[in-house]
């Protein structure tokens, strides 16, 4: 990894989110195609998550599965209760999407 990645990883992490343009900013002395093999490169090593039109922390990302994670063992009672319920709705062959 060189100089230019590792500022790369540093910008994005202190940013959390980072758009293309910022980078083309940043990083004026590069190419655009520079700039889009270092963020491939960077999150084929997961150094980074590359998103549509920019590139985002793995902090960033991390700390929304930690919400995930607690959003899904809140409420587990009443959870369980929806799902029974819905079960005897059901009929053979049937299928329900269920979203928060």
């Amino acid at each position: 990894m060189n100089e230019r990645q590792k500022q790369i990883i540093d910008f994005v992490n202190q940013q959390g989110k980072v758009s293309f343009q910022q980078l083309k900013e940043t990083f004026a002395s590069v190419s655009e195609m520079t700039i889009r093999r270092d963020l491939e490169l960077l999150d084929q090593m997961r150094l980074l998550i590359r998103i549509h039109g920019g590139a985002k922390s793995v902090e960033t990302v991390m700390e929304r599965d930690d919400l995930f994670q607690r959003r899904e063992l809140a409420n587990t009672q009443a959870k369980e209760e929806i799902a029974h319920k819905s079960l005897s709705l059901l009929e053979g062959g049937m299928t329900i999407y269920l979203d928060s």
